[in-house]
């Protein structure tokens, strides 16, 4: 690694740290990939190699082993592993995420003793990957990584010891096949249908520096298409509000899905609407949903939920 891995660091991260994630399952739609992650490897203690002399390949999991003490009795550390362009972008590759109160199976919670060590491995996502000569490899470690973790009661900071802390990267021989041929995928023909209206993505996160806090709004439209062999007209709008403070003391979020198909002239409409937040004890969600026939309403349902947070 470039930078010395020897001794002890601490990782200590902002709330924010995460907003160039993408999302939990990109479907394609819109911005809903990683971006680049140089914002929140800024914000991470990284740690990477020199540049590359030869190209390298990972086809499995990648693992960190290392041992650490806490602040605080709930933690969190999400470590990504991530190539460094010659430019400077940084993709990531991997990521994998360990609630430090959870056993290796997440059958059990455990609250941490602030300050006793703990020795924890951290398996990340499974990847094939091949990081070109001349890039490099990038290990970024933090406490937070939102709003893909919610974040802990209060800010954590870990104290990582280096001595015996090891990556294990799931890397080919040199010389392995490169690919792997496969046969077209088979598939029904699809329906014709006709563009009445593009497709539109926004992701957008605002700071208020004012409040400490930090919101992120992602809103995505389906293209209003229609069917020419049913004769009907859908589309449909997910909106979604993402705020976290500074100090943990606030996280919420709110989920807005609308779906319309008109035939003839039936305009059947549905909302659904999720609310999630937390206080010290407990997370509290409320789903809604209402479904309407051109102006009337023909069913509302809401439900409401309350469960410890039990170690996160």
């Amino acid at each position: 690694m470039k930078q010395p891995c020897r001794g002890s660091d601490i990782v200590e991260t902002p709330a924010i740290l995460g907003v160039d994630g993408g999302e939990l399952m990109p479907m394609g739609w819109g911005a809903d990939l990683p971006g680049d992650q140089r914002a929140d490897d800024g914000l991470s203690k990284v740690f990477e190699t020199e540049p590359l002399a030869n190209d390298i390949s990972l086809l499995g999991h990648a693992r960190l082993e290392l041992s650490l003490t806490s602040s605080q009795p709930v933690a969190f550390l999400m470590a990504r592993l991530c190539d460094v362009h010659p430019d400077g972008a940084s993709t990531r590759v991997c990521y994998g995420a360990h609630n430090l109160t959870h056993g290796p199976d997440h059958s059990t919670v455990t609250i941490l003793e602030p300050g006793k060590p703990t020795r924890i491995c951290l398996e990340l996502d499974a990847t094939g990957y091949r990081f070109f000569q001349g890039h490099r490899l990038r290990l970024a470690l933090s406490t937070t990584y939102w709003p893909l973790l919610w974040p802990s009661l209060r800010p954590v900071s870990l104290e990582i010891d280096f001595q015996d802390a090891r990556l294990i990267l799931p890397t080919l021989p040199p010389n392995s096949k490169s690919a792997e041929e496969f046969d077209l995928p088979a598939g029904a023909t699809p329906r014709p249908r006709s563009c009445l209206a593009p497709a539109k993505f926004e992701r957008t996160v605002l700071s208020d520096q004012a409040q400490g806090k930090t919101v992120m709004r992602v809103c995505d439209t389906s293209a209003r298409e229609y069917d020419q062999v049913r004769d009907i007209t859908t589309w449909g709008q997910t909106e979604r509000s993402y705020v976290v403070s500074e100090d943990h003391t606030e996280a919420t979020m709110h989920i807005t899905r609308d779906t319309n198909l008109i035939e003839g002239s039936v305009h059947l409409r549905t909302r659904t609407i999720v609310e999630f937040c937390s206080d010290e004890e407990n997370f509290h969600s409320t789903v809604t949903l209402e479904a309407w026939e051109n102006d009337s309403v023909v069913s509302e349902r809401s439900w409401k939920d309350t469960s410890p947070r039990n170690g996160t």
